[in-house]
């Protein structure tokens, strides 16, 4: 397993600094400025989760009176991000 791991981390290499790569790899590093815009995102990320709570909340009262159109059920132990809104439907082709 450690193997994989590594040979995963290292480009698909099972030797660094090879230029022969025996397997599927990748190489997850980031640059330095990559950091700063992530860093920068994150002080923002409670607005973010904000906005998309209130676009999820939207989108239920107002499909909320159409019949057969169930929202997914969310476990009450979780805190969602809604980054999508799904429903649900017996009726595909008659809602579209």
């Amino acid at each position: 397993m450690v193997v994989a791991c590594r040979r995963l981390k290292n480009h698909g290499r099972d030797t660094r600094g090879m230029f022969i790569h025996e397997h599927i790899g990748f190489n997850f590093s980031i640059t330095e400025m990559q950091s700063v815009i992530g860093i920068a995102q994150l002080k923002k990320l409670p607005a973010i989760i904000k906005h998309k709570q209130e676009i999820h909340e939207k989108y239920v009262a107002e499909l909320s009176d159409i019949s057969g159109l169930e929202i997914t059920p969310i476990d009450p132990r979780c805190q969602p991000l809604h980054w999508f809104t799904s429903f649900y439907s017996d009726h595909r082709e008659e809602l579209a």
